[in-house]
């Protein structure tokens, strides 16, 4: 696995990505249980989803700042050691659009957190974007080019 030092974004955004996304599953938890009732899906059974996002985004915060860091693939999966199985790997994949645990993995079948720490990675990715100042781009040159004078 990559070392702290060999990931290429900071420490801290991916750090802060995964707090914000856990921050967003709480804030639906707490509008939820402010809620009386709606339709389908009902409110404890889309509590339990949001709980169990949260729970995940928290875990990969644990499991990143003890130093965890995936290894993405040449295919735009990421390579996620097993929290649990020593020398164990999972893949984890994008299909139709939502990141998956591989087979190897035993909590393949719900969001966890090795499902929830790529979501923080891309989250963060998005940060980075968001934040960029520009410093390391080239200055936007006017549409009109400069000419000079010409002599009398």
């Amino acid at each position: 696995m990559n070392t702290p030092q060999d990931f290429f974004l900071p420490p801290d955004l991916v750090a802060r990505a995964l707090a914000s996304l856990a921050e967003q599953c709480h804030d639906e938890i707490d509008r939820l249980l402010a809620q009386l009732h709606q339709g389908a899906p009902d409110i404890k059974s889309e509590r339990t989803f949001y709980l169990r996002q949260y729970r995940a985004f928290i875990k990969a915060a644990y499991h990143w700042g003890r130093g965890v860091r995936p290894v993405p693939t040449p295919t735009g999966g990421w390579l996620v050691p097993s929290g649990t199985r020593a020398g164990i790997i999972h893949e984890v994949v994008r299909h139709g659009g939502v990141w998956v645990c591989g087979p190897s993995c035993e909590g393949r079948d719900a969001f966890h957190w090795h499902v929830a720490l790529v979501a923080g990675i891309e989250r963060a990715i998005e940060l980075a974007d968001e934040e960029d100042d520009g410093d390391g781009e080239p200055p936007l040159l006017d549409d009109v080019p400069f000419l000079p004078d010409a002599p009398a």
